[in-house]
């Protein structure tokens, strides 16, 4: 086949630590990424399945995140990577667990809720 007959997929390629191609990605992924309004809104089942509810992505609204990934760093401590599906992460707001109940606790300083950015996808 040729070109033209088939799908295309974008390969970008870069070093992060030396940020090479690093903008080039960004540009990339708004670019050619659907915005997070162009998506169905995600839905959240904690419970039973009637207790499903469709999140509304506003930053106004209660927080709801994923945490994904916890790393430790020597100078830092434990780092918690999250994905922010509703809502605002302020500076030194406590976070629990919905399985475990455990703490998870923001950067030192400040309160309340500014300081993040919420409601992307």
């Amino acid at each position: 086949g040729g070109a033209g007959e088939g799908p295309l997929v974008p390969c970008l390629m870069g070093a992060s630590l030396r940020g090479v191609g690093v903008e080039a990605l960004l540009d990339s992924v708004v670019a050619l990424l659907p915005a997070p309004e162009d998506r169905p809104a995600p839905s959240l089942t904690y419970g039973p399945p009637e207790a499903t509810k469709v999140l509304t992505r506003g930053v106004e609204d209660p927080l709801v995140a994923l945490c994904f990934k916890v790393a430790h760093d020597p100078h830092r401590g434990a780092l918690a990577y999250l994905r922010i599906y509703q809502g605002m992460l302020g500076k030194g707001m406590v976070l629990a667990g919905a399985g475990t109940g455990s703490n998870l606790a923001g950067a030192p300083g400040g309160g309340g809720s500014g300081g993040g950015k919420g409601g992307g996808d």
